[in-house]
């Protein structure tokens, strides 16, 4: 019997957030590195699909990505460094 690959509703979080990136970035999804490049993509999964206390920065593809505890994620594109 052939494995049945099923879709988490932490891997749809992760979909929308490299999707808002894109969004920002103004580029495909198959343009961007692979998230898990940026962090851990299981500890993301298991924040974005839960309540916690605080929040987690990282950087992903020149944006900043704040998910917070309340289930909000917020993407802003980081503002190049000064020469």
């Amino acid at each position: 019997m052939a494995a049945i690959a099923t879709q988490t509703d932490a891997d749809g979080e992760l979909l929308r957030l490299v999707n808002r990136v894109a969004d920002i970035r103004g580029t495909d999804i198959t343009e961007l590195p692979p998230i898990h490049d940026a962090i851990d993509g299981d500890v993301l999964g298991d924040l974005l699909g839960s309540e916690f206390d605080g929040e987690l920065t990282f950087t992903y593809a020149g944006c900043e990505v704040v998910v917070a505890g309340d289930g909000s994620v917020r993407v802003r594109e980081r503002a190049p460094r000064p020469r």
